[in-house]
């Protein structure tokens, strides 16, 4: 089944198919994870991101994996490490902490690669006409361009961060995600963040050559680019995420927590 998303306007997409919509969810909550291993985003913004009950309600009512839904709990487990500290003197919770994100991280790169979503590895695109084929349609709505600008970001970074995983496998789904994704979001920006533009452009910096060594470089490209797009994040200063599940997924800003650690 293709991935196929739809812009019917500048913030509102369409997925189509029920492997496509886990990819999706899977790559925002990889970022999500990232983003908070490394202090760039607070625990409450890592939650409102992804690891949320309204997501198990999502995946439910859509019949998504029971992979996708456990990876969900395992990041709602987060708030108890860093809730043990208050209770035990010597708990070591920082270390727990990084542990289970690691452990996170993990389960989301393994289901990733698993074969029912090589399609979407090698097709993904956000951008498209969505597969009226398909009965499984996830509708998304971004209230404002600021909601649209955070989620895109966690979203390069979860992807990011599984192009680093792919090791050799790398240059073809990287290029696949240059000409899939990043052209045409590049397209829809116009300029209207400064902050997402040269997040784009980092990606420019990416040579593949033709040389033995190419794909080790283009690794360690893409491991700098993931510290960069951590470092934007301390420049996001809009709310943290929201989201509803009612007829589809709709994010919003909370007006009382930032984004900034």
């Amino acid at each position: 089944m293709e991935y196929k998303v739809s812009i019917l306007c500048m913030m509102n997409l369409t997925i189509s198919g029920k492997q496509n919509i886990e990819f999706y969810l899977l790559m925002v909550g990889l970022g999500a994870a990232e983003a908070y291993k490394y202090k760039h985003i607070s625990l409450g913004v890592f939650e409102s991101l992804h690891y949320d009950l309204s997501m198990i309600v999502l995946i439910d009512e859509y019949q998504l994996s029971k992979d996708l839904r456990e990876i969900v709990f395992q990041g709602m487990g987060m708030e108890d490490i860093v809730d043990a500290a208050e209770w035990f003197e010597d708990f070591d919770w920082e270390s727990h902490l990084r542990d289970a994100i690691d452990y996170l991280e993990l389960d989301c790169i393994s289901r990733l690669m698993e074969p029912s979503y090589h399609t979407c590895i090698n097709d993904f695109t956000l951008f498209d006409v969505p597969n009226t084929d398909s009965v499984e349609h996830l509708y998304i709505s971004f209230v404002s361009h600021y909601s649209f600008e955070q989620i895109m970001m966690i979203f390069m970074l979860g992807y990011t961060v599984f192009l680093i995983e792919l090791g050799e496998y790398c240059t073809d789904a990287f290029d696949s995600f240059k000409r899939n994704y990043l052209t045409n979001l590049r397209a829809i920006n116009r300029g209207e963040s400064e902050v997402l533009s040269e997040a784009l452009e980092l990606f420019d910096s990416c040579d593949n050559g033709n040389d033995f060594l190419s794909n080790k470089r283009q690794q360690l490209w893409l491991r700098k680019i993931s510290i960069d797009l951590r470092g934007h994040f301390f420049r996001l200063k809009e709310s943290s995420m929201r989201y509803r599940s009612e007829k589809g997924l709709v994010y919003y800003r909370r007006p009382k927590e930032t984004i900034l650690n």
